[in-house]
């Protein structure tokens, strides 16, 4: 669960799913930002200095619903269709990301002041929460019944009972 946690999370970061995470590399026309540091400073310093915090976001987090696991024509797993279906929308967003960062929606001053640049940020953290959680509870509830547990605590009792 750890590691699906952390790619899942991960992929909620535009910087992410590009070449261009540690600032815009090859042409640059538009001229982004080429600051090797940018995928960190998205990653948790401004984090921390826009106060995101779990608190201010849960209000704004849907409840879950599992993935549908119906069958696709293309022979597809449903899980991976709509992991890369998540990681395609993802990466969408690194352009917008770049732009706003071309407008200085990220800087440490801006941080507590800008909604802009932190409500992008706490959508991307909500989308990755939100992700997990469906894939999670997708895999709950399709789980085979699982008896090893009830079977291992009754050995133990009756082993206890024994004289």
């Amino acid at each position: 669960m750890g590691l699906m946690g952390h790619f899942i999370g991960d992929g909620a970061q535009p910087l992410h799913t590009t070449i261009h995470h540690n600032g815009w590399t090859g042409d640059n026309p538009e001229r982004y930002t080429r600051w090797p540091g940018i995928h960190s400073w998205i990653d948790g310093g401004f984090i921390a200095k826009a106060e995101i915090t779990i608190e201010k976001l849960l209000p704004q987090i849907n409840t879950v619903r599992a993935i549908e696991l119906k069958k696709q024509l293309d022979g597809r797993d449903p899980i991976f269709v709509a992991t890369m279906e998540y990681l395609t929308a993802q990466n969408a967003q690194v352009v917008p990301f770049y732009e706003m960062e071309k407008e200085d929606r990220f800087k440490s001053a801006q941080a507590t002041k800008d909604s802009i640049g932190r409500e992008f940020i706490e959508k991307q953290l909500i989308r990755g929460g939100e992700m997990l959680g469906a894939i999670w509870l997708t895999a709950w509830a399709n789980a085979s019944d699982d008896s090893y547990l009830t079977r291992e605590l009754a050995k133990r009792a009756a082993a206890n009972t024994t004289p």
